[in-house]
């Protein structure tokens, strides 16, 4: 195996446990956004919702596409999320990636913004190197493979020499077929397929895989 050199890693539900409720926080806003700022009967939010999602990889790339809404208005209306009480300092978090020698970079389907508000909550923000947001991947969502290949691209790294750690599982077969190593932040068994090479069940046990 060749050195590794980066740690990509899923912002939500990934640095911070589903349970925090942060993401939760932001789903409730993109149904907020539909029906106040954009006047969708609150019966069709969820099915459209859900047909973007399936289509397009996120709300987001829908709205734009068949509305031409400002990406920019909706990023910072979804995303405005009070983190207090939410999260707070994680020491432990810290000091392990501290500990880590590889370089590491966030990879998320939100905007740079909300990942540096919740990294610095966190207060772990400055053991990344990189933030590639949505707009950094104009919009195009994950699990588009070509959004890892920029992602790999913009690091100026061979994809064997990364490990792609994220909570959804369907997120790590691009970054499989790249030829990264995977690690799925999961506690309901996600092991035994052939897209994920390992589960932990929240981001500090990283440290006893490398």
């Amino acid at each position: 195996m060749k050195e590794l050199k980066y740690l990509i890693i899923d912002l939500d539900n990934t640095v911070y446990p589903e349970s925090a409720g942060v993401f939760r926080k932001v789903d409730q806003r993109i149904n907020r956004y539909l029906e106040e700022k954009m006047g969708f009967p609150r019966e069709e939010v969820n099915p459209l919702r859900a047909k973007y999602y399936s289509q397009y990889g996120t709300t987001l790339r829908g709205l734009m596409i068949h509305y031409k809404i400002d990406p920019n208005d909706y990023l910072e209306y979804v995303h405005d999320v009070d983190l207090n009480g939410l999260l707070s300092k994680d020491e432990k978090l810290n000091r392990i990636l501290k500990k880590i020698p590889q370089k590491k970079a966030i990879f998320t389907n939100g905007s740079k913004a909300h990942a540096e508000n919740v990294l610095r909550k966190l207060e772990i923000i400055d053991n990344f190197t990189n933030i590639f947001d949505i707009v950094a991947m104009d919009y195009i969502a994950k699990p588009n493979p070509q959004t890892y290949r920029k992602v790999i691209e913009k690091l100026k790294v061979e994809a064997v020499r990364c490990i792609y750690i994220d909570d959804i599982e369907k997120n790590l077969i691009p970054a499989k077929e790249l030829g990264m190593k995977t690690v799925c932040v999961s506690n309901d068994g996600s092991d035994g397929k052939p897209h994920v090479d390992f589960v932990i069940r929240e981001i500090a046990e990283i440290e006893k895989l490398l």
